[in-house]
This record gives C-alpha cells, sequence and structure tokens, in this order.
C-alpha cells in the first residue's frame, strides 16, 4: 500500500534513480546505499525518505530486482539495476543463443552456414 502513495512521486524518484546511477558504480545498490541517498536528498518529498518504500517502489516500476542474497537483513540486501522489459528480452537472446550452439553442435565439423541459422529469423532492416 505504501508503494501505491509513492507512485505521485514517481517522476521525482526516477529523476534521483537516475543522477546516482554514477554513485553506484557497480551494477548492483545495497539496501544501505539507498537509504543513506534518500536521507541526504533534499529535493525529495519526505514522503520519499523511507527506503523500504522507495526500494518497493522501483522494484515495482521494474529498475530495481532483488539480488538472491542469503542475508535477511533489510540493511544487508542488495538489488541488482534493470529496465523495464530486459527479463524478457535477456531470455530470448539466451535461447536464440542456445538454439545457434545446439545446431552447430550437431553440425559435421562444428561449422554451419549463414543461411541455415537465418531461416526463421527476423529480416534485418538495411
Amino acid at each position: 500500500a505504501g508503494s501505491t502513495n509513492l507512485h505521485q512521486y514517481s517522476i521525482e524518484l526516477c529523476k534521483w534513480f537516475v543522477s546516482n546511477l554514477a554513485v553506484w558504480n557497480q551494477p548492483f545498490v545495497h539496501h544501505e546505499a539507498i537509504r543513506s541517498s534518500l536521507l541526504e536528498c533534499k529535493d525529495l518529498p519526505a514522503q520519499c525518505r523511507d527506503a523500504s518504500l522507495v526500494v518497493d517502489h522501483l522494484v515495482g516500476i521494474g529498475l530495481l530486482l532483488p539480488r538472491n542474497n542469503a542475508s535477511s537483513s533489510s540493511s544487508d540486501r542488495t538489488y541488482w539495476f534493470t529496465l523495464p522489459g530486459l527479463g524478457p528480452a535477456a531470455r530470448a537472446i539466451a535461447d536464440g543463443r542456445r538454439r545457434i550452439l545446439s545446431k552447430v553442435q550437431r553440425s559435421n565439423y562444428g561449422e554451419i552456414k549463414r543461411s541455415v541459422l537465418e531461416v526463421g529469423a527476423v529480416p534485418s532492416s538495411r
């Protein structure tokens, strides 16, 4: 329910999030880093200072993805940076790689013609 209240601040939270990406110079961020950054930010309304609510909101809109950590403490949790819709795209790329490798492994000499790989592929726009 708290995350729903933050929807009116989505633009401000997204701007804050993007401005902190350079500070968080890893592909993930710790919950504690989010909390301290929120406390330091004077541009956000008071409703946006609760790190747990903000994290829930950012996960809900697809900008953060919880990492699988053994830790259950909220301050030790970490989150991957992501983009909405990135999961299905990454799965499609991985599936395509698996299909290509399977075709190459089934070939006689570990080689395959490009035209065989392009059968059923989406035509490129040249």
